[in-house]
């Protein structure tokens, strides 16, 4: 594995020391690469499953329901 910076949002979550330490060894990019990887493969799966779980009718009242400015405004309110 490369070292360097950490990839992009990554290194927000996952501070390099911690994981250098946890891994024994320097922790390089394709380290963290595997981490938003996995976390992206993770987050999808779990979204399918979600989606599996949700009726028709709840989806297509979400998708179709028309809800005029007016209302939106006095929910929010």
């Amino acid at each position: 594995m490369t070292t360097g910076t950490p990839p992009g949002g990554v290194q927000l979550l996952v501070p390099e020391a911690g994981l250098t330490d946890a891994l024994g060894r320097p922790a390089g990019t394709g380290d963290f690469l595997a981490i938003a990887w996995l976390a992206c493969s993770v987050a999808t799966i779990g979204g399918a499953l979600r989606a599996g779980l949700e009726s028709d009718e709840s989806v297509r009242q979400a998708a179709y329901l028309y809800q005029p400015d007016e209302i939106i405004d006095q929910r929010q309110s």
